[in-house]
């Protein structure tokens, strides 16, 4: 039953810090899409807007350079365990070979990551036990009830993955010592299944295994004894629990007598959480545990007997009824720390242990617990652990105020974890960098320097001194990028730019600096946002895999979702320009045409229409009858709803001038126009250029044009309305009036 609060902690630290491995999902269909890693806007999608896929929280280079100091461009936004990895590099604290061998390993585990400890307890047990016996469930889940505010869900591991790992192991020693079938080894099978279905029971009434006859030997009756207080701890009975394991902590016999101790604390620290931080809680469904407290009432008559007893001068009675019915989690678990210490020291638990009196001590010295897991994070003497990963990552949890506030912190990592994360930091960062001149405080004082504070000059002048070998060579790099940009220096930041992405440097850092490229005209604009994107393939940072894609064949540059909107934030005029310049790929030429086509047609502007569909015609045959047909139409009339109709027959037109991989995973062949996948690219979002024509004007264009695109895009809304059945109503329209049109099967 050796699954620790610690090691619960570890695993969703690891997952969400050190090895994220997004999965991506449209509507509809899963698709495979590149991801660009890159922007600092979060780069999520949701129901406004357009933004790319990725996850500005890790860096995404690959582990082992960053580990090895590779750090490229740190970013504020990073888990604390990356920001944590730079601060060692950037103080020269490089990891020894030993802990970067542990952070590059530290989830990989001895079993592939698909299969779960659980999984194999029951695939072994059954395979002696000759049965077919479900994996337990290994949640508890209550719902807590909260005065005058709606019940809250509640869920947590009751029986996590150490658990089995630990039965697992226990197994393995009683079969070495007993055969696979013996009774022993049945029976305890049998006693360890009764204890997994308490990690999910109804109430406190524990599911027990069967009692160990009499004549049973020493060592069944030791695991009997374990077996049934690992059961009133699953079962959520904590003070029960911790009786029980005191009691075999007692016997110095006992070969559970060592990990008895760290469960007695566990079963106090989880008292602390799930009982004395959870009142009034009731089963969530008929699986799920009950967690009862005193309700309002019951505390008050109870109060009020104390204050009796105690007038009544019967004062070891009211001390005896306390203790009774108000027991505090905190002070037992303390008691049992004190009282158990002599034990602790040499403990093979210790450090599990230690962490927990660490969790319990954040609530009332976090200072000193600060201070403490701090100290060790900037030793570069003090080897890297799981347990100091776990204390660090549940101090962050547990006190992030703190560790995010206007106080200064006793520690130069969290110190500057605070300033880099914080707004308005500057000048405190200033006064550090000040006082030692440190790349370390030069990097926060450049991400908050506003550009008309009086240091800039002498900030920027220590920036260019950064040499290359430097691990902070790149974020100073980038941020003096940023800074000239906003200083209105354009062609220095320009320069700046080239020369780094002219670098041997990460995929991802390359793609950072080219989204600060400033651009003089939209095709300009265009060239810069078409980048290599890279995705995350096992572990690894590769660019993405376009050759599995035929769609691919003519070009593996693309642009990222994160600048849709831009992208359409022009007008019809420039985006036949665009499509003109021989440096861009076939497919964003047509992407061009075909939106320079779509919105000619709805503005009515029939020069810029047919000289969209001449271009088409050459790009795309497929197209060169439907385009005829529209190009040699006499009527205006009729010609535009000729246009409607080709809008609608082929999936591939729109309006959008998309990125290379829309609709792609394999479902759809971007340089086909595929009339028979059923996918309608022109099915847009309603309001699509009300929200482009409310956006603010992007930087590269002039004010003629700006003026022009407003005009457009108020104009393609007004005509479009709010919905998305322009072209079925325009279409149908027409037909309406003209039932004898020769195109009407179509």
């Amino acid at each position: 039953m050796k699954k620790t609060f610690t090691h619960f902690l570890l695993t969703s630290f690891l997952i969400q810090f050190l090895f994220l491995n997004p999965y991506l999902h449209a509507c509809g269909f899963h698709r495979d899409i590149p991801i660009f890693y890159s922007r600092d806007s979060g780069q999520l999608q949701n129901n406004d807007e357009y933004k790319g896929y990725g996850d500005v929280r890790q860096p995404y280079i690959p582990l082992k350079e960053y580990v090895g100091g590779n750090i490229g461009v740190v970013r504020p936004q990073y888990g604390s365990v990356y920001l944590w990895i730079a601060y060692r590099h950037l103080t020269q604290k490089a990891f020894s070979n030993a802990d970067m061998d542990f952070l590059l390993n530290v989830n990989m585990g001895e079993r592939p990551r698909h299969v779960t400890w659980g999984e194999e307890w029951t695939k072994e047990s059954n395979k002696i036990l000759e049965q077919e016996y479900g994996a337990p469930n290994q949640y508890a889940a209550v719902t807590q009830k909260v005065p005058r505010k709606r019940s809250k869900f509640v869920s947590f591991e009751n029986c996590a993955e150490d658990a089995f790992r630990y039965a697992l192991e226990r197994l393995k020693t009683l079969k070495t010592k007993h055969s696979d079938k013996s009774p022993v080894v049945i029976n305890w099978i049998k006693a360890q299944q009764k204890v997994f279905e308490n990690c999910s029971v109804i109430s406190q009434v524990p599911v027990l295994p069967e009692v160990v006859s009499k004549d049973a030997s020493i060592e069944e009756k030791y695991e009997y004894a374990y077996q049934v207080a690992s059961c009133y701890f699953y079962v959520m009975d904590y003070v029960k629990s911790a009786q029980l394991f005191d009691e075999i902590a007692n016997d110095s016999t006992s070969p559970y007598k060592d990990i008895s101790v760290y469960l007695i604390m566990r079963s106090h620290h989880r008292n602390m959480i799930y009982k004395h931080e959870m009142p009034q809680a009731e089963p969530a469904t008929h699986q799920t545990p009950v967690i009862e407290q005193p309700k309002p009432w019951y505390t008050a008559w109870y109060k009020a007997v104390l204050s009796y007893l105690a007038f009544t001068h019967h004062k070891n009675t009211a001390i005896e009824v306390k203790e009774k019915v108000f027991v505090d989690p905190e002070k037992a678990f303390l008691d049992a720390y004190k009282k158990w210490q002599p034990r602790i020291a040499h403990n093979p638990y210790k450090e599990d242990i230690e962490g927990l009196y660490n969790a319990v001590q954040m609530r009332t010295t976090p200072d000193a617990v600060i201070k403490y897991i701090g100290g060790k994070l900037i030793d570069s003497s003090c080897p890297v652990s799981k347990h100091l990963l776990t204390e660090f990552d549940y101090l962050v949890r547990a006190r992030s105020d703190e560790l995010a506030g206007s106080k200064k912190l006793d520690n130069e990592f969290f110190e500057w974890r605070r300033l880099f994360r914080a707004k308005n930091s500057y000048k405190e960062a200033y006064e550090y960098w000040k006082q030692n001149q440190s790349p370390l405080w030069l990097v926060v004082v450049l991400e908050k320097i506003p550009v008309d504070a009086p240091e800039l000059t002498e900030v920027l002048a220590a920036a260019e001194k950064i040499e290359k070998s430097s691990p902070a060579y790149m974020t100073v790099s980038y941020q003096r990028a940023k800074l000239l940009i906003g200083m209105g220096n354009k062609e220095k930041a320009n320069a700046l730019v080239d020369a780094m992405v002219s670098e041997p440097i990460a995929l991802s850092t390359k793609n950072r600096f080219l989204d600060l490229k400033i651009a003089t005209s939209y095709s300009d604009f265009l060239h810069n946002i078409l980048q290599m994107p890279v995705d995350l393939q096992d572990g690894s940072l590769l660019p993405f895999n376009y050759k599995e894609y035929e769609f691919s064949k003519k070009s593996e540059l693309d642009f990222d979702w994160e600048h849709f909107d831009a992208v359409q934030k022009t007008s019809v005029a420039m985006l036949l320009k665009a499509a003109a310049q021989k440096e861009f790929a076939d497919w964003l030429k047509e992407n061009l045409l075909m939106a320079a086509f779509s919105r000619s047609v709805i503005l009515g502007a029939e020069k810029e229409s047919i000289t969209a569909a001449q271009q088409l015609q050459v790009m795309q045959p497929k197209l060169k009858e439907s385009l005829d047909l529209y190009v040699n139409e006499k009527d205006p009339s009729r010609r535009s709803f000729i246009g409607s109709l080709i809008i609608l027959r082929y999936p591939k037109m729109s309006i959008f001038v998309n990125p290379h991989s829309w609709r792609a995973g394999g479902y759809l062949d971007l340089n086909e126009f595929d009339i028979k996948s059923g996918f309608r690219d022109q099915w847009w979002k309603d309001n699509v250029f009300k929200r482009c024509a409310e956006k603010p004007d992007v930087n590269f264009l002039s004010a003629e044009d700006q003026k022009a695109v407003s005009y457009e895009l108020k104009a393609l809304a007004e005509k479009m309305g709010d919905k998305t059945d322009y072209f079925c109503k325009r279409t149908i329209a027409w037909f309406n009036e003209n039932p004898k049109d020769p195109l009407l099967p179509e």
